[in-house]
């Protein structure tokens, strides 16, 4: 059953990335595609992870472009006000809530915004810190982030 969810929800899953970078170009945020990833989960989920490039960032850009698909989800609202088609795709964005509202990472983003306005992702004070909150687990290795129950 998750699996048919999972692939009725990748439009959703679309359109939150999507907003993600929209918002981030309209605030001079810019991201590095070719470090960016897309994994598949244990349960069939997908994960989109999106990587910033070294360019000084702002608090107010990383809550604005952390928060863009609910902005997205706002606008599709007020649009269906004027324009009924739209509440179908605010219904669609509803039932695919896991993929279509900010995710998890999106408010952990938002809650360290200063931690992450100030140092780089993989800057060593940031993956100590991250460790330290449970964010990140550490395996000497690599950095892999802990699952969601």
């Amino acid at each position: 059953m998750m699996k048919i969810y999972t692939y009725l929800s990748l439009p959703g899953l679309f359109i939150h990335e999507l907003s993600h970078i929209l918002f981030g170009f309209l605030c001079g945020y810019f991201f590095d595609f070719k470090e960016s990833y897309i994994t598949k989960n244990i349960d069939g989920t997908f994960q989109v992870g999106l990587v910033a490039k070294n360019n000084k960032k702002s608090i107010f850009q990383n809550v604005l472009v952390s928060m863009s698909p609910l902005f997205v989800i706002l606008i599709v609202a007020i649009l269906g006000f004027f324009f009924p088609v739209f509440y179908f795709v605010l219904l669609y964005f509803v039932v695919t809530y896991v993929y279509s509202f900010p995710s998890k990472e999106d408010f952990t983003f938002v809650r360290y915004a200063k931690v992450f306005a100030k140092y780089e992702y993989d800057n060593p004070v940031v993956i100590r810190f991250m460790t330290m909150k449970g964010i990140y687990k550490d395996t000497n290795t690599e950095i892999e982030f802990i699952e969601a129950p």
